[in-house]
């Protein structure tokens, strides 16, 4: 017996998608150092960007590593300072990734 959602429901063939994730830190260890920024690109297979994200976090409760710092931040002042003006709390961070990341899936 075929049901009536059988009868109606038409496949979609969805072409493959590709998610790349990038996070910046001020420091080595995720935990330890804080997390400040999270970036998300979605591409087809011809690399064409379909969407992207950026958000900033609030640094808490970390310590920044001195020789990342150093090295890496010491000559990315600029950028720094902008990402701590659009810097949010993380959980706020997280619905903004979990609400791209739904919105996303139902499009690709």
């Amino acid at each position: 017996m075929v049901t009536e959602n059988e009868e109606t429901a038409v496949e979609t063939k969805r072409e493959p998608v590709y998610l790349a994730v990038d996070i910046e830190t001020l420091g080595q260890f995720v935990g330890k150092n804080p997390m400040i920024a999270v970036g998300m690109v979605l591409m087809n297979e011809k690399r064409e960007i379909l969407d992207e994200i950026d958000v900033y976090l609030k640094e808490e409760h970390f310590k920044r590593e001195p020789r990342c710092m150093d090295e890496f931040w010491g000559t990315r002042q600029k950028l720094l300072s902008e990402i701590h003006s659009k810097s949010v709390y993380a959980m706020s961070a997280m619905e903004t990734l979990d609400a791209w990341l739904t919105s996303v899936e139902c499009k690709h």
